[in-house]
């Protein structure tokens, strides 16, 4: 079987045409599409890409490459683009170049060896690549957790998650402060677990703002009152509603006086009065839908009012905070 180094040295001149062809897709370039001078400037750059790559200078020839794909990407350029990730120890980033390189190729043309070659590289790279598999000491809550200060989905913890080999640094924060930190080393082959420590939240912290607490400097007082708000709030709606539903009958009645005068039999009645018959539905059926939001305005109005006496007023706090103003109170 084909070693990737034999596919690099190997089949260069037949990865270099199909670079050419896959940039070179029209004379004439469309809107977008790189111009005769661009295509030639990236004919040259992807092979000095190859020259590189032949003497191990893996940094260089990825910048080669990496400029050969800003002018047009294929699949021969991103196989080399992962290959120099490979060899600069990158095998995360290198086996998601294979993978994608295996799939472009499998949808285009001119580009078989790759389609070929990269799966291969990939599944061999997925043996090398260390693992970290993060498990919960305590309740994640609205704390995030971070790697290399990039968030990492909560759905992840006990699943063992490919990295880069090297040091990485793990974090949780709750509230913008970090409540656990630890750095890592990870080697080739390796698969490391973290017990990630997370305290519960402190005892004077209330749920909301910003991520489910009050700021701790709230001055406000937020004693249990108890208040008539409620009730009177549900029982204004109720009398709006029935308001309303007293018009919508009203004029469901008008509706009606005029179909029985201009159809009193109400057979063979004109087309005409069509328009008015869909009206007094619409009235009838608008009325008694406010006619239900009233009863029950009224009755949770009566049962609130008598359940909660007004012992004192409605408490509420203006709380300042980095996030902005925040109303805090209870009825």
């Amino acid at each position: 079987m084909r070693t990737l180094s034999d596919y690099a040295r190997g089949t260069r001149h037949a990865a270099a045409m199909a670079v050419v062809m896959g940039i070179a897709m029209s004379a004439t370039p469309a809107r977008g599409e790189p111009t005769a001078a661009e295509i030639a400037a990236a004919r040259q750059l992807f092979k000095d890409g190859l020259e590189l790559e032949l003497r191990s200078d893996w940094d260089a020839a990825r910048e080669r490459f990496k400029k050969v794909g800003a002018v047009k990407m294929t699949p021969a350029i991103r196989f080399h683009l992962a290959l120099c990730d490979e060899n600069l120890g990158r095998l995360v980033a290198a086996i998601n170049g294979f993978e994608i390189a295996a799939d472009e190729a499998r949808r285009g043309e001119g580009a078989a060896e790759v389609a070929q070659n990269a799966p291969l590289r990939a599944a061999a790279l997925r043996q090398r690549v260390p693992t970290l598999q993060f498990t919960l000491n305590g309740q994640l809550g609205s704390a995030k957790i971070f790697l290399d200060d990039a968030p990492v989905a909560p759905a992840l913890v006990d699943t063992a998650i490919p990295a880069e080999i090297g040091s990485h640094h793990i974090e949780v924060r709750r509230s913008g402060k970090t409540v656990f930190e630890k750095d890592i080393e990870l080697a080739e082959h390796g698969a490391e677990q973290v017990t990630l420590e997370v305290p519960a939240s402190a005892p004077g912290e209330q749920r909301g703002g910003a991520d489910g607490a009050f700021p701790s400097n709230a001055t406000a007082s937020m004693a249990p009152l108890r208040s008539r708000t409620p009730a009177i709030v549900a029982g204004s709606l109720g009398l709006a509603a029935a308001a309303g539903a007293g018009v919508f009958f009203g004029l469901r009645q008008q509706t009606l006086n005029q179909l029985n005068d201009a159809c009193p039999s109400q057979k063979n009645c004109s087309r005409s009065l069509e328009q008015t018959y869909v009206d007094g539905q619409n009235y009838t059926t608008t009325a008694q839908i406010l006619a239900g939001v009233a009863a029950a305005g009224l009755v949770t109005g009566g049962v609130l009012w008598f359940a909660f006496p007004a012992s004192s007023a409605a408490s509420t706090a203006l709380v300042l905070s980095p996030q902005g103003a925040t109303i805090a109170g209870r009825f």
